[in-house]
């Protein structure tokens, strides 16, 4: 990879796992992103997290909040340098993302929110809040994105 200026800037690794990809997905996912991208399987996301990660996490079916606190809290130098997900709503506890598929007609939760969540985010500065910067007119969200109003974007602190 390369900065404006051309100067290297370093390998960037990205790691993709999805439950429903299917072998066309992963074809073409390898195809856009070769040689930076590595499909892996579950856990072994999880267990690739250190210091330096970036995490995007949009709309999780399985307990990513606890399962990344609950490593941070094993093992401090496992605490993300940034998280991108759709975080719950504090307001409500045992809240809950909706997570639907156009596709289907199923409706389920996931994510759930929890104490120790809330407790690992202390340590980080909240510097998207999707809903609170994407409020307004529906021009804001043009179709296809309205994802990005549930989404928070957290920085490590220190």
């Amino acid at each position: 990879m390369q900065n404006a200026s051309g100067t290297s800037t370093g390998d960037i690794q990205i790691l993709c796992q999805h439950l429903a990809y299917t072998e066309s997905d992963e074809i073409i996912l390898q195809a856009f992103f070769e040689p930076w991208l590595t499909i892996v399987t579950d856990p072994e996301p999880f267990l690739e997290i250190d210091s330096t990660t970036q995490v995007f996490c949009a709309y999780p079916t399985i307990p990513a909040c606890e399962i990344i606190s609950d490593l941070s809290r094993e093992d401090p130098t496992r605490r993300p340098a940034a998280i991108f997900w759709s975080k719950p709503d504090s307001r409500f506890a045992g809240s809950f993302d909706e997570v639907s598929y156009p596709l289907t007609s199923g409706v389920y939760q996931g994510n759930s929110h929890v104490q120790r969540c809330e407790d690992m985010l202390q340590g980080y500065f909240e510097v998207f809040d999707g809903e609170e910067h994407l409020k307004g007119d529906s021009k804001d969200c043009t179709e296809g994105t309205s994802w990005l109003k549930g989404m928070h974007l957290w920085l490590r602190k220190g």
